[in-house]
Order: structure tokens, then C-alpha cells, then sequence
């Protein structure tokens, strides 16, 4: 078979094996509240598309957050209607294009095997199944970003400046759907640069200058739109401060998107922001000054405690490692489960797969892979930056997901390495590599941080949440049951469920649930404010006036 044959057959291949995957879930998945309505960053993101669609503003000024994939969702609400499964089956198609990218990578670094290994691995990928079908951004980046790798890898061989300009442009969307990958993109200039060094010819200026341009252009619309709206500098959004707040002051715990003292809820934690920094300052703020300041305490809170920051960036590299999925929107399990495939897929003890082998193989094929050259240094190089970026911020599973296209090419050397050596004599020279993936496998399969609780409370209160807003009462009430009968100590359980027998005219129930909350988190004033409110309703007005 030739080699144009073979790629096309095996890429056509792996792309219908990804979709039929795709797909399987997504009938799966259809009968689950959580696929009926959006919650959290996806609903933000629906919100934002549908005034996309209808030609009205979102929220004035700049942009909070990064704007490609809600202007991606929004374009697909405008020719085809605000439908949740137009977008699912655009971005399963979107992850089975990637999926046959990813062999075709394989097989230009590595070979035929390897390619058909990789490709496979990002097809049946659980994760990567599951936010294909969630109004999320990983399906967008993960795809730019594969397409930006596929032709730096052409650029590698050719030195065409037309390459190097195609793999700039997919990096600079992807970095108004995620700007860390910025990162990566200043260490490809690097690596050209360098490249040009070491030839010592004028023509590596040329790939060099079209990259930058390319990288460039998309973010300028976006930057130029920032300055008209408020009169301020802002390169793509105004959230970075925050999440670095998030992700690295001292109470936090590398997952959860939460600043200490803000309420919970998306707005609430946004309105609350604002609060607490503008009574510190002692003035209002723009949405620019809001995130200097989240990013200016963020440094003086490291640098006041450097020991603290330097164990805590541990932690989250840790966190990164592990191979236990954590979510911070929703319980990724407890949903993910609800499909019999993904149940097969992805397992959440013991072994934590597929990433807590995934991971230790890709590592061991890094290792493996050190001695060669060309094309390998740039899903490399992808790895080397995107880990820091990731875990500077704050690390759950939709934020690792990116890694999962270039860990799986080294894993699918690792694999052939592995089989290979096996086969070889003396296979005792190989023994460092057996030892390593051992050791791998141990860490990123303990539950070091005790994270792998069996516990479906989240899970429960979710789907309580998604049973409100979609106005089916009883089963609400059932679900904040459950919730709190699974875990007795979870407070925004107790305060929801009060919040819900109050609206149905329970108050005297209302009021003994919210008691509740307010005995786990005494210091919660809005769990405080709650209680009064539902003290006053009670027809006890002197207690609800009462300090606790």
C-alpha cells in the first residue's frame, strides 16, 4: 500500500471510529438533565452566544473572558438556531477531525504504528468524548492547537514561511479561546529563532516574521475592541488577575474556583469581587483595575509567603499528575457515568484511567524519545510550556485536557518502545524505562491528596440545581435530599434546599434547614442574610434581627 493510500485510509478510519464514539455518547447522553441545561461556565457561555446571535451586547466594555468560543457558538446559533446538539455534533465532528490530525502527526514523527496508536488513543479518549459534548472550549483549543502542531511539523521539513504562517494564525485563535497557550507560542519564536542561528542564514527570518504576523493578527480585533470599550489597554481579557487569585491565594486548594470570602454562585463570586476590592482600594474600579488588583495581590500574598507558593505549585503539579479527574463546575464522574461507554472509558478508583497510565506512558516515551530529532521537539515543546501555564492557575480535568493529543504521541512510542524491547536481547539494558513506568504508574495512581471520596454529593446538589431552574419541584426537593444525606456536613446544600422549601411557602421547615448551613459556616453572611430572611417569614421577627 502506498503511503498517500495508507494515510488517507487510516485517518478516514480513525476519524469515523472517534465520531461513532462520539456519537454513542451523545445518544447516552441526551436524557440527562445536565444536557437539557447549561450550568455554570456553560450556561456564561450560552448567555453570551445567544446575544451573539441576536445582535445585542453581552455585558459593556471589555472582555471578561477569552471571546472566540462563545462568538464560535453564537455564529451556530445564528445559521441554525440556539440548538445544544447542533453545537454537540459540530464539536464531535470538531474532536474526530483532531483524532485523525494526531495520526497524522504520529506517523510524520514517529511511524505507522505509533500514528494509528496516538490517533486511536484520542478517539476513545473519555474525557476528550465528554467535553466534545459539553459548551465548553477544549474541543476548540485542542483542535487550533493540534492544527498549529501538524503544521509546524510541515514548516520543520519544508521552511516554508506559508506553513509557519497557517501554524501562527491556529495559534492565535486558540489563544482568544485559552490565552495561556501564549507560552507556547513565545517558545516556537524561540525555537525559530534558534533554528536560524544554527543554519546562520537570512532565510529563517522570513518563517520567523510570518509566525509573529500570523500569531497576531487575530488578537488585534479583540485588543482594538477592549480599547474602544474602555478606554484601556486589555491584550484579550480582563479574567486573568482573578483566576490567578483563585488559583494561588493562600486558602486556595488548586481546584476549586473560589475567592475566600465571595459567594459561589458565577455572579455572586463576580459581584463580590468587585466588592472586596473596591472597599480595599476606597474607589470604583474598571474591569482592567479590578484584575490588576486580584493580580497584585496575588503577588504580595507570594511574596509575603514564598515557601507557601513554592509547596503550593507542588501541589498542583501533583494534581496534575494524578489520575483522578476533578472537576470544579460539576462532578465529571457522577454525569460522565450516567453513560454506559464512558463508564467502560474511564474508571474512578484504584486505577484512575486512562490518564493515570496515559500519563506515565507518555512520560517514559518523552524519555525514550530524547535521543531523537526533528519533528519530536514540538509536541515536546507543546508539553514543556502548556504544564506550567496550567499549573500557575488552578488545575482541574477541562484544563488538562489540552495535553492530551501530544501525551498520547509519546505514549504510542512508549508503547512500540516498550514491545520492542521486549522482543530485543539483552533486555536488560531497558530496564530503566520498565522501572520508570512503574514508578509513574504508582504516582499518578495514589490518592495523595484524598481526593477519590465516593461520595455523590456534588453530584446530587447538580442535579437539584438543574431540577430548579428547569421547574420540576419535586424532584428538586429529592435531589437536595440526597445530597445532604451523602455528605451531612456540605452547608450550600442545606442553604439551597432552605432557599427551595421557602419559595414553596414551607417556612418553618425553611428556617430549621437554613439553621443548618449556618451552624456548618457561621462566618457565610449570606447564608446569615438567608436565615434572617427566612426567620421574618416565620413570623419571628425579633430572632431575625438577632447576631448569631
Amino acid at each position: 500500500m502506498s503511503q498517500m493510500r495508507f494515510r488517507l485510509r487510516w485517518a478516514l478510519t480513525i476519524f469515523l471510529i472517534a465520531l461513532v464514539l462520539r456519537c454513542v455518547f451523545l445518544l447516552e447522553f441526551q436524557s440527562v438533565p445536565l444536557a437539557q441545561t447549561p450550568t455554570m461556565d456553560m450556561e456564561y457561555h450560552h448567555q453570551w452566544a445567544t446575544a451573539i446571535a441576536e445582535g445585542r451586547e453581552f455585558i459593556d466594555g471589555a472582555f471578561f473572558r477569552a471571546p472566540l468560543y462563545p462568538t464560535f457558538l453564537g455564529v451556530v446559533y445564528a445559521v441554525f438556531g440556539d440548538s445544544f446538539w447542533t453545537v454537540r455534533i459540530i464539536q464531535a465532528l470538531m474532536g474526530s477531525l483532531t483524532a485523525a490530525l494526531v495520526f497524522l502527526i504520529g506517523l510524520r514523527i514517529f511511524g505507522r504504528k505509533e500514528g494509528i496508536i496516538a490517533g486511536l488513543i484520542v478517539a476513545a479518549s473519555a474525557t476528550l468524548i465528554f467535553y466534545d459534548g459539553q459548551l465548553l472550549a477544549p474541543s476548540l483549543a485542542i483542535l487550533l492547537n493540534t492544527i498549529a502542531i501538524y503544521f509546524l511539523l510541515r514548516a520543520y521539513d519544508s521552511n516554508h514561511a506559508a506553513d509557519f504562517a497557517v501554524a501562527g494564525l491556529a495559534l492565535g485563535l486558540s489563544m482568544i479561546v485559552r490565552p495561556p497557550v501564549v507560552l507556547f507560542a513565545v517558545v516556537i519564536g524561540l525555537w525559530i529563532i534558534y533554528r536560524w542561528r544554527q543554519s546562520r542564514t537570512t532565510s529563517h527570518w522570513k518563517p520567523l516574521v510570518a509566525f509573529v504576523c500570523a500569531v497576531i493578527i487575530p488578537i488585534i480585533p479583540v485588543t482594538v475592541h477592549n480599547y474602544v470599550e474602555s478606554g484601556e489597554f486589555v491584550l484579550i481579557g480582563t479574567y486573568s488577575g482573578m483566576n490567578a487569585y483563585i488559583g494561588n491565594n493562600l486558602q486556595s486548594d488548586g481546584i476549586s474556583a473560589k475567592i475566600p470570602g465571595a459567594r459561589n454562585d458565577w455572579w455572586g463570586m463576580m459581584e463580590d469581587a468587585r466588592l472586596i476590592a473596591e472597599n480595599d482600594v476606597g474607589h470604583s474600579l474598571s474591569d482592567a483595575g479590578l484584575s490588576n488588583y486580584w493580580l497584585g495581590r496575588t503577588v504580595d500574598e507570594t511574596v509575603s509567603n514564598p515557601g507557601h507558593f513554592l509547596k503550593h505549585l507542588g501541589r498542583k503539579l501533583l494534581i496534575l499528575i494524578q489520575g483522578i479527574e476533578l472537576s470544579n463546575n460539576f462532578d465529571l464522574y457522577y454525569f460522565a457515568h450516567q453513560s454506559k461507554l464512558l463508564k467502560i472509558l474511564m474508571w474512578p478508583k484504584g486505577l484512575f484511567f486512562p490518564w493515570g497510565i496515559l500519563f506515565p506512558l507518555a512520560v517514559v516515551g518523552m524519555v525514550a524519545a530524547m535521543r531523537w530529532r526533528g519533528g519530536v521537539q514540538i509536541p515536546g515543546l507543546f508539553l514543556l510550556a502548556s504544564i506550567p501555564a496550567i499549573v500557575l492557575f488552578f488545575v482541574t480535568s477541562r484544563y488538562r485536557q489540552p495535553l492530551i493529543p501530544e501525551l498520547a504521541l509519546f505514549a504510542s512510542f512508549a508503547v512500540t518502545h516498550l514491545i520492542a524491547m521486549v522482543r530485543s536481547k539483552p533486555w536488560r539494558k531497558y530496564v530503566s524505562y520498565i522501572v520508570l513506568f512503574v514508578l509513574m504508574v504508582i504516582v499518578a495512581n495514589l490518592d495523595i491528596f484524598g481526593h477519590a471520596v465516593d461520595s455523590k454529593a456534588q453530584g446530587h446538589f447538580t442535579m437539584a440545581s438543574l431540577h430548579t431552574r428547569a421547574g420540576n419541584s419535586s424532584e428538586a426537593e429529592k435531589f437536595y435530599r440526597l445530597s445532604i444525606g451523602s455528605d451531612p456536613t456540605f452547608a450550600q446544600a442545606y442553604n439551597d434546599l432552605a432557599q427551595h422549601l421557602s419559595a414553596h411557602g414551607d417556612y418553618e421547615q425553611a428556617t430549621k434547614t437554613m439553621e443548618k448551613a449556618v451552624k456548618l459556616e457561621p462566618d457565610n453572611f449570606v447564608m446569615q442574610y438567608n436565615l434572617g430572611a427566612m426567620r421574618l417569614q416565620n413570623g419571628d421577627p425579633a430572632s431575625a434581627i438577632e447576631p448569631l
